[in-house]
């Protein structure tokens, strides 16, 4: 346990390092003439905030089948409390972004957002928005609805569509350059989602999803909030 808190703190560090570069080299330099000096960490936080989604679908599709028996409703608020925060700080840093180019008013950052805000590019500036941000917000903001597995789940996949969908407007654009939903886009979602389900399903498979040994498993198995 102890070997592990130290090998996930060198982790987090080289992913934050590599995650940076990988994003700038695949992502930011396809608009070559545009850059923020924020966008790194945007998509870092984008990344973790679908990420902790994704982890609390896989958590209530697997309390179905039979698994996570402990699972209750302080749990599922824990996650909803966690996917609010981090929605918050998602909308934080695309306003801040968005604010200061457009505050500062340089062509050469200015039309990065210029391209995106419209014609057809506008449905997807807006529908970002309210699936990261405006929905889950709203919806979270209810007692009940953060203790609800329906309401959860259908948050989730809100979300996950809503990853598609800022990683859409962030790449093509400046690729295809014109808007438009195909097999390809569809082809290349559904196949990278086989495939994370498969590596998924498999590596649940040869541990156990419960860790027996685990210091705090009594306390997250008997978490409750007031």
């Amino acid at each position: 346990f102890n070997k592990s808190e130290i090998y996930s703190k060198v982790y987090i560090f080289i992913l934050a390092v590599t995650f940076s570069l990988f994003t700038f080299d695949l992502i930011m330099s396809i608009d070559v003439h545009w850059f923020s000096t924020i966008f790194a960490v945007q998509n870092f936080v984008s990344g973790f905030y679908h990420a902790v989604a994704i982890i609390t679908l896989i958590i209530i599709v697997l309390n179905r089948y039979g698994y996570f028996k402990s699972l209750n409703k302080s749990h599922l608020q824990s996650f909803s409390k966690y996917i609010f925060i981090l929605g918050l700080i998602w909308a934080y840093l695309w306003f801040i972004q968005f604010l200061v180019i457009w505050f500062v008013n340089i062509q050469e950052e200015t039309i990065y957002y210029m391209v995106r805000t419209k014609g057809n590019w506008r449905i997807f500036f807006f529908t970002n928005i309210i699936l990261n941000w405006a929905i889950p917000f709203i919806v979270l903001l209810s007692g009940k609805a953060k203790q609800s597995k329906p309401v959860l789940l259908l948050i989730c996949f809100i979300l996950i569509i809503g990853q598609w969908v800022d990683l859409y407007l962030q790449i093509i654009p400046g690729t295809v350059g014109e808007p438009g939903i195909g097999l390809v886009e569809i082809g290349t979602f559904v196949g990278f989602s086989g495939l994370f389900i498969l590596i998924v399903s498999r590596a649940l498979s040869l541990s156990p999803i419960i860790p027996k040994n685990h210091p705090y498993l009594n306390e997250s198995i008997n978490h409750h909030l007031d």
